[in-house]
Formats: C-alpha cells, sequence, structure tokens
C-alpha cells in the first residue's frame, strides 16, 4: 500500500485510540505479578513452565493473519477502483489515495489492538500461576579447560594412531598384491592343468610301448620251447648218468657233441645267440 499524502483533501485520518489507563495499569500489575519463567531459584536452576504450548507464538499468528487479511481486503479494493473505466482519472487518483489513507489506518489500529490484546492475555487468562511453575536443575558446570600438557598427550596420541592406520594400510597392500598373485597362479593353473604335459607325453610314447609290450611277449613265447628242450636235456643228463651208474659211461666227445646239438636247437626255435638268451635270462632273473 502506498502512503497517502500529506496535503490530500477531503480525507479525514484518525488516530488509533489509546488504552484507557485503567486498562494500562492492569496490564502492568499483571506483568510485574507474573514470575519470568527463566528466574533463577535458591537452588541454582531455573523456574520454567510445565506446558509446552506457547500462547505468544499463537497470538501472534493470530495478529498477523488479520493484518493480512487486512491487507488483501484493501488491495482488492484498490483493483476494483483501478478497473473503473467510466470514472475521470482526477476522481480515480483521488480515490485511490483515499483507500491508501483508510489502509494505513485501519493497519495501525488493528496492529495495535492486536498488541494491546496479546499483552492482556499473556498478563490475564494465558497466565501460568508462580506455583504452577517447576524448579528446574542446575545445570552441570562447565568441563575444566585443556591445559597444554594434556594437548601435547592427545596429539601424540593421535599421531601414534596415524602410524597405527598408515602401517595397517601398507600391510593391506601388501595383503592384495599376494592375493593378486595367487589369483594369477589359480588362473594359470586352471588354464593349463597340470597332467597335460603328463598326457602328452604318454601319448608321444605309445607306440614305442606298444612295440616294447609286444617284444616281451614275444620273448616269453620263445622262451617256452627253450624251457621244455632244457627240461628235456635235464631228464637226459639224469639219463645218462644212471646208465652210467650201471654200465658204460659217455665219452667227453660225446657229451660236447650232444650239448651243441641242443644249442643249435634252442636257438634255431628262438632265433637268438647263446649272448641274447644269456642276456635276456639274467634280466628275468633280475626282475623276479
Amino acid at each position: 500500500m502506498e502512503a497517502a499524502p500529506a496535503d490530500m483533501e477531503g480525507v479525514v485520518v484518525e488516530e488509533a485510540p489509546a488504552p484507557p489507563a485503567a486498562q494500562q495499569q492492569q496490564q502492568a500489575d499483571a506483568a510485574a505479578a507474573a514470575p519470568p519463567p527463566d528466574a533463577a531459584t535458591p537452588g541454582g536452576g531455573k523456574r520454567v513452565s510445565p506446558f509446552t504450548f506457547q500462547p505468544a507464538l499463537v497470538l501472534g499468528d493470530l495478529v498477523n493473519t488479520a493484518l493480512e487479511t487486512c491487507a488483501d481486503a484493501f488491495d482488492r479494493l484498490e483493483e476494483a477502483v483501478a478497473g473503473v473505466t467510466e470514472m475521470r482519472p482526477e476522481h480515480r487518483r483521488a480515490l485511490l489515495e483515499g483507500v491508501a489513507a483508510l489502509y494505513e489506518f485501519a493497519s495501525g489500529s488493528l496492529d495495535a489492538a492486536g498488541t494491546n490484546f496479546q499483552r492482556l492475555a499473556e498478563a490475564a487468562i494465558l497466565r501460568v500461576p508462580p506455583e504452577l511453575y517447576l524448579e528446574q536443575e542446575a545445570a552441570a558446570p562447565p568441563p575444566a579447560p585443556v591445559t597444554a600438557e594434556e594437548e601435547a598427550a592427545l596429539d601424540a596420541d593421535l599421531d601414534a594412531l596415524r602410524r597405527q592406520v598408515e602401517e595397517a594400510k601398507q600391510g593391506c597392500a601388501a595383503l592384495r598384491g599376494e592375493l593378486r598373485a595367487l589369483s594369477r597362479e589359480i588362473a594359470s593353473a586352471s588354464a593349463a592343468p597340470p597332467l597335460g604335459p603328463l598326457s602328452a607325453a604318454l601319448g608321444a610314447a605309445r607306440g614305442a610301448l606298444l612295440d616294447d609290450a609286444a617284444s616281451i611277449g614275444g620273448a616269453l613265447l620263445r622262451l617256452g620251447p627253450m624251457l621244455a628242450r632244457a627240461r628235456d636235456a635235464l631228464a637226459a643228463d639224469a639219463a645218462g648218468g644212471a646208465a652210467g651208474a650201471g654200465g658204460k659211461a659217455p665219452s667227453a666227445a660225446d657229451a660236447a657233441v650232444g650239448a651243441q646239438r641242443r644249442i643249435a636247437a634252442a636257438q634255431q626255435d628262438t632265433g637268438a645267440s647263446v649272448d641274447q638268451l644269456q642276456a635276456l635270462a639274467e634280466s628275468l632273473t633280475a626282475t623276479a
């Protein structure tokens, strides 16, 4: 709202009436009788209200609501006057100035009345009796200030904690490195199975192993007739010995010829030389 000019003609402005003297005295007496909520008690505490309701805030909101409603009403009145087209400009200007002056008077009177009502209500109907106030215990004394020695000790403790944290970080970094190395080893072991090289070597030597097995089988087959002939030779020697005991003993030449004949027969059956048969017998004896 714009302020009304001082030389406005045809508009009478009245000031808000002051409250009566008796009302002012009553308000002063009520305010003096009410103890302040934060007054100290003999025990060192404070006297506090037992109610969480704060009437001053509620009354202030009521007064503000009334003032805002008044301002909105005069704003709409100004808009209505400004929207009238069948009016001469000087008449519209004079009317708007009168509306502004009327708003100033009304808002001032409403503000003064609301303030007086708020004070009177707090001192009368909304006043808390002194006997209802509660004594609040005295607050704990403030902590003693920290000395220079204590501050130095705290700084030393903080430095030690920082060093421990740094060492722990370094240890964690080392552990992370070891974990990464182990992860790489596990990945490489999973990618290349450890039995792979052995399987490859066995596959490459499979042919040679089969050949060796076949040779061993053939040698065993050849040993069968050799053993049979050896048993026959032993039986013949035994028979010859018995005959020599009862009659004429064979000559050395006959024995040599018989031995050569048996060796030649064994070589013919097995296809091996005497040295080969002797080596095979020694190897089989060592294996057994």
